[in-house]
């Protein structure tokens, strides 16, 4: 994710939809105008301000469809398809 805006963003209560079926609540994450963070779905290393790992047990991508981000509303942001 990469918030090219002027104002910082807090994404909390924000999830990750994959293949319309599956929804993975994101940790509260802050990013700063113009900075990245990189998710990573399963287990890593500990998370950092610019790479987060959620630390899901399973291997969800094989044949997502769709990965999307959604908002605490449960507006769509952004949408990619994978792979």
């Amino acid at each position: 994710m990469h918030n090219r805006g002027k104002e910082g963003i807090v994404l909390e209560s924000w999830s990750l939809s994959i293949g319309n079926r599956l929804f993975i609540l994101l940790p509260r994450i802050e990013l700063i105008p113009d900075s990245k963070v990189e998710l990573h779905i399963g287990n890593g290393r500990n998370s950092t301000k610019t790479e987060v790992y959620i630390g899901y047990p399973g291997p969800v991508l094989d044949d997502a469809g769709n990965v999307s981000l959604v908002d605490e509303t449960g507006s769509t942001i952004v949408e990619k398809k994978y792979p």
